[in-house]
């Protein structure tokens, strides 16, 4: 075996930085909310 496929990990890192951008985006929005 010689490791999981390129697009496996770039699945992986694309889930990574969507989640990161979401809590970025979420988090300012819900401190601002009563």
């Amino acid at each position: 075996m010689a490791g999981p496929p390129q697009q496996q990990v770039g699945r992986q890192l694309e889930d990574s930085v969507l989640t990161i951008v979401t809590i970025a985006v979420v988090s300012p929005v819900a401190e601002r909310s009563p």
